[in-house]
């Protein structure tokens, strides 16, 4: 009986398939047990584990003896309930991940899937609760039954395009899940795919399946040559995006193949803070921004809408506009529209920009110093607003207009220099700019805008200069570290609260005042004010904030008119002492070329006088210019420009440069200019251009600009310059 009963266990066996060889090998301090799939061509699958691992790297090739195997397969259970293992990285050798595989490893974080892998088997990751990010390469096909079920801290998940088919309730009760793509090749989605993922804000995918989602923002696409990358869905050689993914953050360039903008193709990525969108997009669907909450700066071609809900939008001419390095100019880089948020330390704009366009470096808090070329005309509204860091600019003399609110914020400017170029400056251009000391405002600027230099608590120092007519309501207000100001004649009208909140000692003011403000000098109490006005300037019952001070006057008639007024007879007043006479030193004329410089130098007398206070101007400006410490510098101009400012007369290249007084009726000096224009003059080789009638007087100039002759008879070789009247040319004289 025992006989038969062996060998009946014999022929049973026989039926069996053969054991596979299973054995042991340990990599990186962690031994598993692996059993060969195919001992022909050498390859194995890991079955399991001796001893709980934590940070598990499964390697490529297992070795038993003298034989390798390479690693296929991660087998049915093979980590089944292993309540230690908080990582784990699966080589490129593995194809399959079985079954319940890493089930109810409930510590795992996180999964490196190998990119070979062709499917993940049914409850392969389930339960895996503390599993948070899943990168699912583009070799996987399929997806197995409750794949992922119940991964509740798994925040994000692509489906690559390679995958067909999703298994039944595979991402079931991923309630951490915010966002899912779906690729273009799903034929195949089981029920309950999705179900319970009720943290979802954002999925997308092919509008060929039906709806798999019912939260959140869903996005159908067209699966048709669409490319999936790096959370993005594009359309046919991305010439669309569909989706960005939620995790997108900082500064993104849109791409230049973009051409459209799906519909809330952005909407939630609440990490953004700057988005270029190039000039290539010709549309742009509904809300594809909204929910970008944290945006700070954009920009956008003005051919479209403003597709922004949040932060600042600027948008730039799309004409040959050029995207590089984060930066957008215009044409052949003549402009520059936009700056990048990163752009830090010090940054020089290229020499062939001519103008900074409206909000090119606003918030780029990481600046600090920046170079503007002398090719830059223009400086455009808001262009460094909000550069908090910003502690060097130097205006070159080539700009002439600062936008509103240009510098606003920029609490590290210390100083500015204001060139002699700049006919205007915007509301609010320095407002804001808590660092700033000191300002010159050059002779070339006629109005104080608005708010100009409001809240420049720490501004000490003023230069107004004699081109002034009106300084803008609020224009220093809150500047609270100013405790003097000197008004010159230029200036008709101060505005409302012009100087409010300053602590001004003394106000000085020039004959030329006929209006100022209410609550002008409000906020303080300033110990003198001098005025040269002979007639009083309207001026509200609280211009002066009510004060009762000292009010210094020129002449008794002026003294007897300001009694005279309501609001002025409130002051206690007392006489100046006037000047009697002034010169300038040294000169009396001056003759140069363009780009020459001099130095003029005036006094006054005697020196008791109450206000001895120069102020400079010319007649021409176009001629010449003179800054507010009397320098002079020749221009270079064209016939054109050869009418003179005061007279309105025609004539051949002079002007007056003129030193005066806060005094009406004051003493004057002036010195008469004689501009070659040198560098606007025709070249030619002989004395016989016909545009000189040698008939008739000219005069010979040598090329500093000194005259040296009445006739060209005699002249040493060299090259001269010849004037008659409005003719002038350059030549060269070459006796032999």
């Amino acid at each position: 009986m025992k006989q038969k009963l062996l060998f009946m266990l014999v022929a049973l066996a026989s039926l069996l398939p053969a054991r596979l060889l299973a054995f042991e090998y340990t990599y990186e301090g962690v031994t598993l047990r692996y059993s060969v799939i195919d001992e022909e061509v050498k390859t194995c699958m890991v079955d399991g584990f001796n001893h709980f691992p934590r940070n598990l790297v499964i390697p490529d090739i297992a070795n038993d003896g003298a034989t390798d195997y390479a690693v296929t397969s991660i087998g049915a259970y093979a980590f089944d309930s292993c309540r230690s293992l908080t990582s784990v990285v699966i080589p490129n050798s593995v194809i399959t991940i079985d079954k319940q595989a890493f089930y109810k490893c409930t510590t795992l974080t996180s999964v490196e899937i190998g990119n070979s892998v062709i499917s993940i088997g049914a409850f392969a990751f389930a339960s895996c609760s503390n599993l948070t990010s899943v990168e699912i390469p583009n070799s996987v096909t399929s997806i197995g039954v409750s794949a992922f079920d119940s991964c509740s801290s798994l925040t994000s998940v692509e489906i690559p395009n390679s995958v067909t088919s999703l298994g039944n309730a595979a991402f079931l009760d991923c309630s951490g899940l915010t966002s899912v793509v779906i690729g273009n090749s799903v034929t195949e989605i089981g029920p309950y795919t999705f179900y319970g993922c009720s943290g979802l804000e954002k999925s997308a995918y092919p509008n060929s399946l039906k709806n798999p989602f019912n939260t959140g923002s869903i996005i159908a696409y067209d699966p048709e040559g669409a490319i999936i990358e790096e959370g993005f869905v594009y359309g046919p050689d991305k010439s669309a995006i569909y989706f960005a993914p939620l995790s997108l953050e900082g500064e993104y360039m849109i791409p230049e193949s973009v051409t459209s903008i799906g519909s809330s193709a952005f909407s939630g990525c609440i990490g953004l803070t700057s988005v270029v969108i190039p000039n290539s997009v010709t549309s742009i669907g509904s809300s594809a921004f909204s929910g970008c909450i944290y945006l700070i700066k954009s920009a956008y071609p003005n051919s479209l809408n403003n597709p922004f809900y949040d932060g600042i939008a600027f948008a730039y001419d799309p004409e040959g506009a050029i995207i590089e390095d984060g930066f957008v100019y215009g044409p052949d880089k003549s402009a520059v529209y936009f700056a990048p948020l990163s752009l830090e330390g010090e940054y020089t704009i290229p020499e062939s920009v001519t103008s900074i366009g409206e909000g090119a470096f606003n918030s780029c808090s990481s600046l600090t110093s920046v170079l503007i070329p002398n090719s830059v005309t223009s400086i455009g509204r808001m262009a460094f607003y909000f550069c908090w860091n910003l502690n060097s600019v130097v205006i070159p003399n080539s700009v002439t207009e600062i936008g509103d609110r240009a510098f606003s914020f920029c609490n590290g400017l210390t100083s500015v220099v204001i060139p002699n170029s700049v006919t205007e400056i915007g509301d609010r251009a320095f407002s804001f700019c808590n660092g700033l000391t000191s300002v010159v405002i050059p002779n070339s600027v006629t109005e104080i805008s608005n708010s100009a230099f409001s809240d420049c608590s720490s501004l000490s120092s003023v230069e107004i200069p004699n081109s002034v007519i009106s300084i803008g309501a609020y224009a220093f207000d809150s500047c609270s570290s100013l405790t003097s100001v000197v008004i010159p004649n230029s200036v008709i009208t101060i505005g409302r609260q012009a100087f409010y909140g300053c602590n001004l000692d003394t106000i000085i003011m020039g004959y030329g005042i006929d209006t100022i403000g209410d609550l002008a000098f409000g906020g303080f109490s300033a110990s003198n004010i001098y005025i040269t006005a002979q007639t009083p300037p309207e001026i509200g019952s609280y211009t002066f904030d009510d004060y009762k001070g000292i009010l210094y006057l020129q002449g008794q008639s002026a003294v007897n008119a300001y009694d005279d007024d309501q609001n002025w007879g409130i002051f206690n007043k007392q006489l100046m002492t006037e000047p009697t006479a002034m010169e300038i030193e040294g000169m009396t004329s001056i003759s140069g070329n363009a780009g020459d410089t001099f130095q003029l130098q005036a006094k006054m007398t005697p020196e008791d006088m109450t206000l001895p206070y120069i102020f400079w101007r010319s007649t021409n400006t176009k001629i010449a210019k003179v800054d507010n410490n009397g320098l002079v510098e020749l221009q270079e101009y064209s016939s054109d420009d050869m009418i003179s400012a005061d007279e309105g007369e025609e004539n051949d290249g002079t002007c007056k440069i003129i030193a005066e007084s806060l005094y009406f009726d004051g003493p004057i000096a002036e010195v008469t200019v004689h501009n070659t224009g040198i560098n606007s003059v025709k070249t030619v080789l002989d004395l016989n251009d016909n545009t000189i009638d040698f008939s008739k007087p000219y005069e010979v100039y040598n090329m500093s600009g000194l005259k040296v002759a009445d006739s060209k008879e005699g002249l040493p070789n060299g090259i001269y310059i010849v004037r008659q009247g409005k003719a002038v040319v350059k030549t060269v004289v070459n006796e032999k």
